[in-house]
């Protein structure tokens, strides 16, 4: 069943750091923006927007895609592509812009 769907606004939802972005230094917040959210019992698929802010001071907003499954019932995670790097931007308004854009262009339903 899909859980979730956005049609045409993005909603924005500040989330706690997922170990994904552990790797990333001196991380201070990350929103995320559901794009699509399918599960059943057999498996759970999401694609979301990401914009992760950063401690440093020029383009501290990193805005990256990230899109995967979990197949059930040993919930084994499938990535479709590692994060794809949208851009860095100097404040939250760009970088939520700069995704909505993307949104608008590559995954809003048709």
């Amino acid at each position: 069943m899909i859980i979730h769907l956005t049609k045409n606004q993005l909603e924005w939802s500040e989330i706690q750091a997922h170990e994904d972005f552990a790797r990333l230094d001196n991380i201070i917040a990350t929103h995320q923006a559901e794009v699509f959210y399918y599960k059943n019992d057999d498996v759970t698929i999401r694609a979301t927007i990401k914009i992760i802010e950063h401690g440093r001071s020029n383009n501290r907003f990193e805005v990256l895609t990230n899109s995967y499954a979990h197949v059930h019932p040993d919930m084994v995670r499938l990535e479709f592509k590692d994060g794809h790097k949208i851009g860095e931007f100097d404040n939250f308004e760009e970088a939520k812009e700069a995704a909505q854009l993307y949104f608008n262009h590559h995954h809003h339903a048709k």
